[in-house]
């Protein structure tokens, strides 16, 4: 085990051990981060080696050739270890957790990763991806002068050093208890000395080791290339662990500026830290994104300037919640159609938007129609269409540039307990805190609504906006500040927020 890890390891694995266990056998869980984090935190994989010349990253597999992965639900990706021409240079990622005791686990021990070569001149053609397993003993505490760590290296070759990997074709290799080739790195104390080949299936080593062994646990997985390998391009995913204390399945993916933790079996997507985008960040299909209270802030990119929506829906459904949603130093430039700035958009999609802060989504003091801190929309922009619903509850919207909350043409609207702010008396836009139009119909109930308030005459500044809408029903909100409160140009009739 290289020395770098096993400090990375210790000082997680020994404070967290406790904290880690729990009785029974967690449930499976599948998640990504995109990128590697530098410090070990149970559960996230982290940059644990990599030496000058090395790289480990998180890429989009578009134009990888292979055997791909299928049947994905969000982006295809993976992730990507290289070295450069020294033989020093390595890149090796891991995973830190309590898996449990070795004597527990052999029985229903299962690890396993998908991997891919690529063809590079000049490197070796018979090394690829290789995955570790790292145990910790606490019995060999006990004796001075012993290495309580072990690390046991799985090469995906057959029959030894036979059967060397076919480059450029995903492949796949599911470990067990009795199967494969495994080596260490050296002699780990309580492993009898033994270190390098003869090469063993993991039940040799265990065999072989001294009974203390079994005592051990399994604390943490790691995949890696390089170290006297130069030229190496490996790509590795579908990290599966199973013990008796956590199962997990760990499926990288390319998901852009924010770093997220991605749960398939419940389709969301969390915030891991705050990040910075230049572009629109899309929610996948029927999927949540869950910010944690953490912040994702729109900034202009290197050439041009921000377009369209910070978070959109990419499907028919979609829900955010918890989320800080902000725009710094964005340039005053009008947009129109898909381009205008918005911090929350659905467009064309049903679901809800709740507990988000949405601030400073504007351009400025401008004048720009545009700049809407949530927006949902669906066509067609009239009373004939069929409504999706879609909730907007509990969210801060402040700093808007024209309206705070925005529902337009076919949907059903419940917009309550939002808190609205306006930037008050201003003279270069007319903003509007709420507003329910082109053959929207909605419930606004139980928001407070203030600061609207555009100084020149000939247009009014709106808390609440009724335009050309299809039924709208209020109650209990509190308006404050507003140049006028409630602006009627059209509230329609019938029952207000149909179920569509």
């Amino acid at each position: 085990m290289n020395k770098k890890l096993t400090l990375a390891v210790a000082a997680t694995a020994l404070a967290g051990l406790m904290a880690l266990a729990s009785p029974g056998r967690a449930q499976t869980t599948v998640t990504a981060f995109a990128p590697f984090t530098l410090t070990p935190t149970a559960g996230v994989w982290f940059k644990s080696d990599v030496r000058t010349g090395g790289n480990a990253s998180i890429v989009d597999l578009t134009g990888v050739g292979g055997n791909l992965e299928t049947n994905q639900p969000l982006p295809i990706g993976a992730a990507k270890l290289t070295t450069d021409s020294t033989n020093a240079a390595k890149a090796e990622v891991a995973v830190t957790n309590d898996f449990g005791v070795l004597n527990n686990i052999i029985g229903a021990l299962a690890v396993g990763y998908s991997w891919h070569k690529a063809a590079n001149p000049g490197q070796n053609p018979n090394a690829a991806p290789s995955l570790k397993l790292t145990f910790y003993n606490p019995i060999c505490d006990e004796t001075p002068g012993l290495d309580c760590f072990a690390t046991l290296v799985y090469e995906p070759y057959t029959n030894g050093f036979g059967n060397f990997p076919t480059q450029d074709l995903w492949q796949r290799s599911d470990l067990d208890a009795s199967t494969g080739t495994w080596w260490t790195t050296g002699g780990f104390g309580f492993l009898n000395g033994a270190g390098g080949c003869p090469c063993m299936t993991l039940t040799d080593w265990i065999t072989f080791s001294t009974p203390d062994f079994g005592q051990a646990n399994l604390i943490a997985v790691s995949v890696g290339v390089g170290s006297f390998n130069p030229g190496q391009i490996g790509y590795f995913d579908k990290v599966t662990i199973s013990g008796t204390l956590a199962d997990a399945v760990y499926d990288f993916e390319d998901l852009g500026p924010c770093s997220l933790n991605v749960d398939i079996p419940n389709t969301t997507l969390t915030l891991l830290a705050n990040c910075v985008t230049d572009h629109t960040l899309l929610v996948p299909d029927d999927w949540t994104l869950d910010g944690d209270g953490f912040s994702i802030t729109a900034v202009d990119p290197v050439a041009g300037h921000f377009l369209g929506a910070i978070i959109k829906n990419d499907g028919a459904t979609a829900y955010v919640t918890n989320l800080v949603v902000t725009a710094l130093g964005l340039a005053n430039v009008c947009d129109g159609g898909d381009d205008r700035l918005r911090g929350i958009l659905f467009d064309g999609a049903a679901g809800s938007i709740s507990n988000n802060t949405v601030v400073n989504i504007n351009q400025g003091a401008s004048g720009c129609q545009e700049g809407n801190g949530i927006e949902v929309r669906h066509a067609p922009f009239d009373n004939t269409g069929t409504d999706l619903a879609v909730a907007i509850t509990g969210n801060v919207v402040s700093g808007y540039q024209k309206n705070g909350i925005t529902a337009n043409g076919s949907v059903a609207a419940t917009i309550s307990g939002n808190v609205v702010t306006g930037a008050g008396p201003v003279t270069y836009i007319a903003q509007n805190g709420i507003q329910i139009g082109f053959g929207a119909t909605a419930t606004v109930q139980g928001n407070t609504v203030s600061g609207n308030n555009y100084t020149p005459k000939d247009t009014t500044a709106c808390g609440l906006l009724l335009f050309q809408s299809d039924g709208v029903r209020t109650g209990k909100n509190v308006f404050t500040g507003n140049e006028k409160d409630l602006c009627n140009f059209g509230r329609g009739g019938g029952s207000a927020n149909p179920v569509p």
